[in-house]
């Protein structure tokens, strides 16, 4: 997804998110998010393949949230 596009669901709230990074690789993240530095914006299905193995959650948005691409 294109930053505008979560700027724009976000909202004035999208002001307060600080994006630290981005990934291309799910996996690699989980070892940030289980340190506790942040969280992961991803797909459903990413999420539900690796997540539960590592006691991760995935918490969709709502409004649901689609990809134009």
């Amino acid at each position: 997804m294109k930053r505008h596009e979560l700027d724009h669901y976000f909202g004035s709230a999208a002001e307060k998110i600080e994006v630290a990074g981005t990934y291309n690789l799910l996996y690699n993240t989980i070892f940030f998010i289980e340190a506790g530095i942040g969280s992961a914006l991803c797909f459903k299905g990413m999420a539900e393949a690796i997540g539960p193995s590592r006691g991760l959650v995935f918490r969709p948005l709502e409004p649901e949230l689609r990809s134009a691409n």
